[in-house]
């Protein structure tokens, strides 16, 4: 797999809102980057999606990849909370990972299960 990593500066709200859940669907991925979901970046299934609150990398959010399809029809259903949302710019860094994960059990239950 190709890496990738961009950063998203998110709509302003018109509140501050705390533990906000953000919908992430394939129009979001393909406007910052054409080929983000051509199918070699970023796996089917979306193990290999991580997202940060910057390009540190410092902070990593919970995510939830309900749908995640790359290829010629992309199809992506994700989930991601941002601790603080508010009036000032809010980004996030997102990039793919080498190392796939399970995000649904290591965000339930804090471990990697084997299948």
């Amino acid at each position: 797999m190709a890496y990738a990593g961009f950063l998203r500066v998110l709509p302003t709200p018109t509140a501050t809102l705390s533990g906000f859940v953000c919908l992430l669907n394939a129009g979001w991925f393909t406007q910052a980057d054409a080929s983000a979901l051509d199918g070699t970046t970023f796996i089917n299934g979306g193990g290999s999606l991580r997202i940060y609150t910057d390009a540190t990398k410092t902070t990593q959010l919970p995510l939830e990849v309900v749908t995640f399809v790359t290829g010629i029809t992309p199809e992506v259903q994700a989930w991601v909370r941002i601790p603080t949302y508010t009036g000032a710019a809010t980004t996030v860094w997102v990039e793919s990972d080498a190392v796939a994960i399970a995000h649904l059990v290591v965000m339930l239950y804090g471990v990697i299960m084997s299948q």
